[in-house]
């Protein structure tokens, strides 16, 4: 179960989280001090320290195996099997950031969609006797318009935890 919040234990949204900027305090930190205490550094979530990372990356290993691609035998040890198990581990984001971008393709794609048929009722119905089509193309462009922005302005305040 995905769910979207903000990351309140790293104080770092997604991009914040992509580009390592919640670590910019203690790089920042680490170059004025002498030393650094255990309170001095952030608290992240048990997901994105190393050790869980290590153990589900070490289970895979020794776990998945991919035996042939199609009509081509795969070595093992070699960089195929390796993209495999990256591949296999990281499924559940690779899923979430695909669904979500066929959503923004959609929202993107969908207001000239209605555009491109109110002009074309307009066109056909010119003493305008069935009125409900142009209401349904007008509401249907702006509530993807409206749509597109909202999910385009609050992305960056959001950030992806796994439950």
């Amino acid at each position: 179960m995905i769910i979207l919040e903000t990351n309140s234990r790293t104080g770092a949204s997604v991009w914040d989280s992509l580009l390592f900027s919640y670590t910019t305090k203690v790089v920042l930190l680490g170059s004025t001090v002498e030393s650094l205490d255990i309170g001095d550094l952030p608290i992240v979530p048990g997901s994105m320290r190393a050790t869980s990372l290590f153990r589900s990356m070490r289970s895979a290993l020794s776990t998945i195996r991919l035996k042939r691609l199609i009509f081509w035998d795969i070595r093992p040890g070699s960089g195929w099997e390796l993209a495999y198990r990256l591949a296999y581990v990281n499924r559940a984001g690779y899923v979430a950031q695909m669904a979500l971008a066929s959503v923004g393709a959609v929202l993107y794609y969908a207001p000239p969609f209605f555009l491109q048929k109110l002009v074309k009722y307009l066109e056909t119905d010119p003493e305008r006797h069935d009125r409900s089509w142009g209401w349904f193309y007008s509401f249907g462009m702006f509530a993807t318009t409206a749509s597109l922005h909202l999910s385009e302005t609050y992305t960056p305040f959001f950030s992806v935890s796994w439950v």
